[in-house]
């Protein structure tokens, strides 16, 4: 326990992101946010972003969001942002992205398959 690890949440095969809010979950009994930050991804080409993250420590969940001040929305891959977990008990913990909303300038949806997966902390 107290052993600290980082999730980045990557964006894959983009075209015009503008901007996002998304849901990280995570079990609050085994794990704790540290610290979270914007990747690089949205600010491509040098645009300034807006990057807002909130957690509600008793449900497990990191809300997170993005988007572009100016210019045209982000294309290709990169990380969006990176969560930093501290181990505050054992077992199988879920992390995994809910609640997702990624648009275009136009506010315009993509498709998009979140991710889901379980560390085990001992």
């Amino acid at each position: 326990m107290n052993d600290q690890f980082s999730v980045q949440v990557n964006e894959t095969g983009a075209k015009n992101l503008y901007s996002t809010v998304f849901v990280v979950k995570y079990d609050p009994k085994i794990l704790e946010v540290q610290t979270k930050s914007e990747g690089p991804f949205m600010k491509q080409n040098e645009v300034p972003t807006n990057f807002q993250a909130f957690a509600d420590t008793k449900k497990g969940e990191l809300w997170i969001s993005l988007s572009r001040v100016d210019g045209e929305g982000a294309s290709g891959n990169g990380v969006l942002a990176t969560v930093t977990f501290k181990a505050i008990g054992k077992g199988a913990a879920a992390i995994g992205l809910a609640n997702t909303n990624f648009t275009n300038k136009a506010s315009e949806s993509f498709i998009v398959t979140p991710f889901n997966t379980v560390v085990e902390v001992k």
